[in-house]
């Protein structure tokens, strides 16, 4: 038995790299999935892709993460089709490696809206899924969340991908229920009153 059958997986940033990677990844498992990115194009063409898996629900969103609004659009979209998240994967990102010195207040806002905002709001939205469904979120973080290199500056990128370390381990005190930490970033929700420390896998 595939062991994402019947689950539906939210994948941001979900036509390219990554993303792409664990949409294919979850496919072969048999997970539902929705994908997020912003060329309509692409998804598109990443659908007919993944349609030899056999992903028979398979739902694309066209949607800029940077958008101050995006997390709610997309929420809205799949409260249309009546769709219960079951997995959140937050991969859209930015990574601008320029030098500090050359950066100004529209760099960091590019990075704190696409690399912060959006997946915090948009884990926020899913929430009551979340635990409804005892679900996952897997954020993608980064190397360069803990260090920087000389010779290639990522003074906004780093800043902004260091959050998703440290939120894994503080999370269930603020969640309905908790959740459980399953390596460095990533969060198995459950029920108010489960054990919280029951298995992810």
């Amino acid at each position: 038995m595939k062991v994402l059958a019947g689950k539906t997986a939210l994948i941001t940033g979900g036509s390219d790299g990554i993303g792409l990677g664990i949409a294919e990844a979850f496919a072969q498992q048999g997970a539902n999935l929705i994908l997020v990115g912003r060329d309509a194009k692409k998804l598109t063409q990443r659908e007919k892709e993944l349609s030899r898996y056999g992903t028979d629900n398979l739902v694309v969103i066209s949607q800029d993460m940077a958008a101050r609004d995006a997390a709610r659009e997309i929420a809205g979209k799949i409260a249309e089709k009546h769709i219960r998240i079951d997995i959140l994967v937050n991969n859209a990102g930015i990574g601008r490696f320029i030098p500090f010195a050359d950066s100004d207040a529209s760099v960091l806002d590019f990075h704190l809206d696409l690399n912060v905002r959006a997946p915090y709001l948009l884990t926020r939205m899913f929430l009551n899924d979340l635990i409804a469904s005892q679900g996952n979120v897997i954020n993608i973080s980064s190397y360069f969340a803990r260090r920087m290199l000389t010779d290639r500056p990522s003074t906004a990128y780093s800043l902004t991908k260091a959050p998703w370390n440290p939120l894994p381990r503080h999370l269930p005190s603020s969640c309905p229920g908790g959740s459980r930490e399953c390596g460095r970033t990533r969060h198995r929700f459950h029920a108010p009153g489960e054990n919280q420390y029951r298995s992810a896998r």
